[in-house]
């Protein structure tokens, strides 16, 4: 629909004033870049109408796209009006639409989203350090550099933030990995770019906290801030769409299904000649080696100091790979007739560029990873003494060893699940064995430097029966923690039993509380548990603020909280609900609308919530829900008021 010249110009002149409103604040900036994560592929222009007309828009396409996707337009369904080159077009969100279910593009784990960005920096000519193993040699103004001790989540958003300083002209990546360097709109814009792109990948946006645009953008009228907004809204939206370009067209997910394929990293060179067995048997072999040296080093002093006496070093089989070269562990391996290519197929050597063998845990405190039958698949080796690299490293993906789906602790705790103990998932192998060790009740499980994955949940259900136990979820309190809390969601929403999370202070996990408290202590932690439904429901509020004035802080914190809640059994629906009301401040009934859109998304809303003032897009600044004007009734085949 091309539409008059008087329309075009009505149109252009609610975007400048929806433009007004995000300089001024009333629209705020996370606000715009939800949207913008929607459909910013119609221009910033068109974020700021499309979201003027339905701020719950999701997926809005033209009238053929629908068609050739197999659905259809309900009738009477008034359209929403955007600009394309000067000519007025009509679009429809999907919840306009009736027909057949759409192919969702699969949402990535931190981990697949960690790999596709890295994919992307391959495809502009970088290089990206996160392996201190290496020393790279080529051009500086080339390397991006991300902390090897960050989680997946945190790397893969230093990582896109990056991306954006490379993409955008006259900019360079900043220097320290930390991004300490990085302010102003400079920052605005890159952190923008990576919340764009992680919302694009995993469906969950990273927390990020942005400044005030009257510190970044100014206030005085000879700066223009609301020029400079508009420019830095398309140079970003540019900015990350060049990106996405060129990341892989469907990341694939390592645990989505029992059959999903899974992502392997290449195997040493003549790995594939190698059997199974064989590589079962170094494992143990090495187990054995490193068990024998804890008792020799001062290791187990360390250990001990710790919390973990000897007699509970003896129980979880604790090891240590020691520092000198050339390799010991490849000399023993050797005296068993273990061929050297199959000692760098187990993942536990690696060759260094003169062709030597080092061993890959050197010095550190090893744990072994088994499966249900108590086979050792692999390995996670702690920092100890100084050692280089990361916190924890892990045995590499092989033919034996996928992080995905191996659970620390799974073997050593399958007696108390099968009794009905509480199974608790933490991060780290010494926070497990710190519960263990303390609570006779829980049977804690440690992921192996991983987000949760549905293989998890399904190798816990198979040794204890969830939907009685239910699952505890313990990791960190830091904002890196609380975010992978949020994102275990989803899975852990599908056990039948109770699901909780335990709030540790942030800094602290298990295994320090042992260490400074006792074991009395991390029993009185684990009293700490909350509803994990409550845990994601209030971070969903969170993220708009804690002063929700404007009605339409309030709606959006309501519906980022509805959007949680919608996946928690049927049976805490009412509860979620009159959580969201006392926290937001929304009227039950539009609580109890957004609700149930939110389990039929393709039922038109109820005609109610017109009767009722369901609070629509306020176009001025007003703060109060009588103020606010109430959408159009869709039925009634009359334009949208612009």
């Amino acid at each position: 629909m091309t539409g008059t010249s008087g329309q075009v110009q009505q149109l252009v002149a609610l975007q400048e004033a929806e433009l007004v409103r995000l300089a001024r604040e009333d629209l705020p900036w996370v606000h715009w870049l939800d949207a913008a994560a929607r459909y910013g592929r119609y221009g910033f222009g068109n974020t700021l109408l499309i979201r003027a007309q339905l701020p719950e828009a999701t997926d809005v396409r033209s009238f053929g796209s629908w068609k050739a996707a197999g659905r259809r337009v309900r009738k009477d369904e008034t359209a929403l009006k955007a600009v394309v080159k000067n000519e007025m077009r009509s679009l429809f969100d999907i919840s306009q639409t009736e027909g057949s279910p759409l192919h969702q593009a699969q949402r990535c784990s931190p981990t697949e989203a960690w790999e596709a960005l890295r994919d992307a920096a391959k495809a502009l000519n970088l290089y990206v350090d996160r392996d201190t193993r290496w020393r790279y040699t080529g051009r500086p103004d080339r390397v991006i550099s991300v902390d090897s001790e960050l989680r997946d989540a945190e790397a893969a958003r230093i990582l896109a933030h990056q991306l954006a300083h490379v993409l955008r002209r006259g900019d360079r990546m900043d220097r320290a990995a930390d991004l300490v360097g990085c302010h102003g709109q400079r920052r605005v814009e890159a952190d923008s770019v990576a919340y764009l792109l992680l919302s694009h990948l995993t469906g969950a946006p990273p927390e990020i906290e942005f400044p005030r645009m009257t510190v970044w953008a100014g206030t005085d009228a000879r700066a223009r801030p609301v020029a400079s907004i508009r420019m830095a809204c398309d140079r970003l939206l540019r900015t990350a769409s060049q990106v996405r370009r060129r990341l892989p067209d469907r990341p694939v997910s390592v645990a989505s299904s029992p059959s999903a394929p899974r992502a392997v990293a290449p195997s040493p060179r003549g790995a594939s000649e190698v059997s199974r067995e064989e590589l079962f048997a170094i494992n143990a072999a090495a187990h054995t080696f490193y068990r024998d040296l804890l008792r020799s080093d001062d290791a187990h002093h360390y250990l001990k100091a710790r919390g973990f006496p000897l007699a509970v070093q003896e129980k979880w089989q604790i090891g240590y790979s020691p520092p000198q070269t050339p390799s010991p562990l490849v000399a023993y391996l050797r005296t068993l007739r273990h061929s050297d290519q199959a000692i760098v197929a187990s993942g536990l050597v690696v060759r260094t560029h003169d062709g030597r063998l080092r061993d890959r845990f050197r010095n550190r405190i090893t744990f072994a990873i088994r499966d249900a039958e108590g086979l050792v698949r692999g390995f996670i080796g702690r920092r100890y003494k100084g050692s280089l690299g990361p916190k924890y490293l892990n045995s590499p993906d092989s033919a034996l060893f996928h992080k995905g789906e191996l659970l620390l602790g799974l073997h050593e705790t399958r007696s108390r699940l099968a009794v009905g103990a509480r199974p608790v998932i933490v991060e780290g192998p010494l926070d497990a064995i710190a519960i263990n060790t303390a609570s006779t009740g829980h049977a804690a499980v440690a992921l192996c430097g991983t987000a949760l994955t549905t293989a998890h949940v399904q190798a816990l259900a198979a040794v204890g029966d969830l939907d009685r136990s239910g699952v505890v979820l313990a990791l960190d309190g830091d904002k890196a923690g609380r975010s992978a809390t949020t994102t275990a969601w989803p899975l852990l929403a599908q056990v039948k039993g109770p699901t909780g999370a335990l709030l540790l202070p942030e800094g602290q996990d298990p295994a320090d509380i042992l260490r400074y408290q006792g074991c009395m202590a991390v029993c009185d932690s684990l009293q700490s548990e909350v509803a994990l439904a409550d845990v994601v429901v209030d971070a969903a509020i969170e993220r708009f603020g804690s002063d929700l004035k404007t009605t339409e802080h309030r709606l959006a914190a309501a519906r980022a909280a509805v959007s949680q809640a919608v996946l928690a059994p049927a049976d805490q629906a009412a509860q979620q609900a009159a959580r969201i009301v006392a926290r937001t401040g929304v009227p039950p009934a539009v609580i109890t609308d957004l609700l149930v859109s939110a389990v039929s998304p393709e039922a038109p809303p109820p005609a109610r919530l017109a009767a009722d003032g369901f609070p629509g897009p306020p176009l001025s600044g007003s703060s109060s829900p009588a103020d606010s004007p109430s959408p159009p009734s869709r039925g009634s085949g009359k334009p949208r008021s612009l």
